[in-house]
Formats: structure tokens, C-alpha cells, sequence
């Protein structure tokens, strides 16, 4: 474990200056990344670090744990692969992405977000991934961060989510120790053609000990509030294996909020 005192990548890619006027593609595939963190700086597991509107961007076959534990407040975020820039074709499929929170002493206030493939595309694909996020919280530790597992949040023609394994373990021993908004798959950009979220597998456990208590953090499974064209959202399961959804904030499986949408919307 190390205490890093600046932001921290497994795998990243930086241009001192972004490439115009060219066709390329970027392949992040096939890494085993851990970082373990006992400061509070950002962490990445895999940053594409640019983009351009002729790019190719491709995550495939990654395992990733980034593990933060903190005895200070926190403000900074964790990604697990960090791909959201403007690109052609964003696919990342079969990743196993895991991160692990503890916080110990005053807030966890920086997001974390598994998989963000959000940058504007014309296809995004998101598709048997596996993504796990644990927060504990104890002494005076708390989260107010958003969660995200599958970022998709890219303007997009086509964009398709199928077949992923997400699971969110959240414990505290704090009171209103835990108010954390948490996104499964967060679709919030306009799919102009076709929005397709099918046959995932969500999981949220909400655990306490001792005083431990939940704020009014939001829950949504999917939240696909756009313009977005035809939208397909079928197959998926919604549970919480056992556990209690202790959070006081409101609770969507699917969240379309009022959106006007362009084509057919099958649920």
C-alpha cells in the first residue's frame, strides 16, 4: 500500500498535443491492474487520456482493483477505465472492474465511477462486464460521492449495454454514514437511433452495524433521462440479494424522468 501524493493510472495515454485530422485507434486490452491508495488522491486504472471524432476506442479483457483507504477527507475521483472522449467507437466488454472504499476519518466526497465509456460516439458498446464497488464506513467516515457502474452518459447514435454483472456493497457503522446517489448504468445523453440496455444483472446491498444509518442518497438502476430514439430496456433484474435498500432518497429501477423519446420505447 502507498500513500501517493499524486494522481495515480495503471494504464494511460497523455497528448501534449490532441491529434487532428487523423484516423487512429486506441486499445487498452488484456492488463491486470491493481493500485492500492492509503492517501486521497485520484486514482485510474486506465485512462485513454484524449480523443478525437475519428477514433477508435477499445477496453477489452481487463482486470482492475483499485483499493482507497482513507483516514483523511477525500475529494478526488476513481475510474476504473476512464474512456470518456469524443471518439467514433467506444467498446468495453469483458472487464472484470473492481473498487474497494474505506474511510475511517470525514468524508469521501469524490466519485466513483467503474467504467466510463461516455465521451460523444457514434457507437457505444458496453457488454459483459463485471463491476463490483464496496464502500465501508467506519469512526467518523463517511461517502457522499456518486457511485456509477457503466457510464454510457456519451451523445451517441447507437448505444448498447448487454449482458454485465454489476454489484454495489455498501456497509457503515456511522450514522447518516452512507447518502451516496448511485447509478448502475447512467444513460443521460441522447442515443439519437437506438437505446438498447438488455439482459444485465443489478445487485445494491445496503448493510449496517452497530449506530450505522443511511442519508437520502438516490438509487437508480438505469437512468436513461434523454431524447434519446427507440429504446429497448428489456431482460435486466433489479434485486438487492437479501439486503435492505436503507437509503432515504427515492429508489427507480428505471429512470426516464420526462424526457420526450423519438422512436418506440419496449420494456
Amino acid at each position: 500500500a502507498s500513500t501517493l501524493t499524486l494522481p495515480c493510472g495503471g494504464v494511460f495515454a497523455s497528448a501534449g498535443t490532441t491529434a487532428t485530422g487523423v484516423t487512429f485507434t486506441s486499445n487498452f486490452s488484456d492488463n491486470n491492474v491493481t493500485l492500492t491508495n492509503v492517501g486521497t488522491t485520484a486514482m485510474t486504472g486506465i485512462d485513454f487520456g484524449s480523443g478525437l471524432g475519428t477514433a477508435t476506442f477499445i477496453s477489452n479483457n481487463n482486470t482492475i482493483v483499485l483499493n482507497q483507504t482513507a483516514t483523511a477527507a477525500v475529494s478526488a475521483n476513481i475510474y476504473g477505465i476512464r474512456a470518456n472522449y469524443t471518439n467514433a467507437t467506444n467498446t468495453s466488454s469483458n472487464n472484470n472492474v473492481t473498487i474497494n472504499q474505506s474511510q475511517t476519518t470525514a468524508a469521501s466526497s469524490g466519485n466513483a465511477i467503474a467504467i466510463s465509456i461516455a465521451g460523444s460516439s457514434t457507437t457505444i458498446t458496453g457488454s459483459t462486464n463485471t463491476i463490483t464497488l464496496n464502500q465501508t464506513g467506519s469512526g467518523t467516515g463517511t461517502f457522499t460521492g456518486i457511485l456509477v457502474a457503466l457510464d454510457v452518459n456519451g451523445g451517441s447514435t447507437t448505444n448498447n449495454v448487454t449482458t454485465n454483472s454489476i454489484t454495489f456493497n455498501q456497509t457503515t457503522s456511522v450514522a447518516t454514514g452512507i447518502a451516496t446517489p448511485i447509478f448502475g448504468v447512467r444513460a443521460n445523453n441522447t442515443a439519437t437511433t437506438a437505446l438498447n440496455i438488455t439482459d444485465n444483472v443489478f445487485t445494491v446491498k445496503q448493510a449496517v452495524t452497530g449506530s450505522g444509518t443511511y442519508g437520502n442518497g438516490t438509487l437508480n438502476y438505469i437512468a436513461m433521462d434523454a431524447g434519446h430514439g427507440a429504446v429497448n430496456i428489456t431482460g435486466n433484474t433489479f434485486n438487492t440479494a437479501g439486503s435492505t435498500i436503507r437509503g432515504g432518497g427515492a429508489m427507480n429501477c428505471i429512470l426516464g424522468n420526462t424526457s420526450t423519446l423519438g422512436g418506440l420505447l419496449t420494456i
